[in-house]
């Protein structure tokens, strides 16, 4: 399907087009000897180059603490997959009316395929939206 965005007919987002992509992080800190509970949910912020910026629960870590992660992907159309990595925090900011703490961590080790795997299934999605959103009209 293309979209123009110039037939009215045309549907401009088909939901069976589009992909959901759900990415779970487990979080170990293994500077302090501490994990986050499952049901507390690690949100991802942004996907960086080589690391993330993520939204914990406050005082999960401190900057320079070493942490252990297991990312799990789910939903996207090339299937499930997971992968365990190492990072350092390099930055943290507290938001303590809501109890968490944004964070930017650096990966140290991880596995190149996965973590690139990862990468194309957020620039796909992030060129989807762009072509919705051109599509709707609401970038020029």
């Amino acid at each position: 399907m293309t979209l123009t965005g110039d037939d009215p007919n045309e549907d401009v987002l088909e939901p069976k087009n589009s992909v959901s992509v759900e990415v779970f992080i487990r979080l170990q800190n293994t500077t302090a000897h501490t994990s986050v509970p499952d049901e507390h949910r690690i949100r991802v912020q942004q996907l960086l180059d080589k690391g993330f910026a993520l939204e914990v629960p406050e005082k999960t870590c401190a900057v320079g603490h070493s942490l252990a992660l297991e990312v799990i992907c789910k939903g996207s159309s090339v299937g499930e997959f997971s992968f365990r990595c190492t990072a350092k925090v390099e930055s943290l900011k507290n938001w303590p009316e809501d109890h968490m703490d944004e964070i930017m961590i650096k990966l140290v080790q991880f596995p190149e395929d996965p973590w690139d795997k990862l990468k194309q299934i957020f620039n796909d999605r992030q060129k989807e939206i762009v072509a919705f959103l051109n599509a709707a009209g609401g970038t020029g």
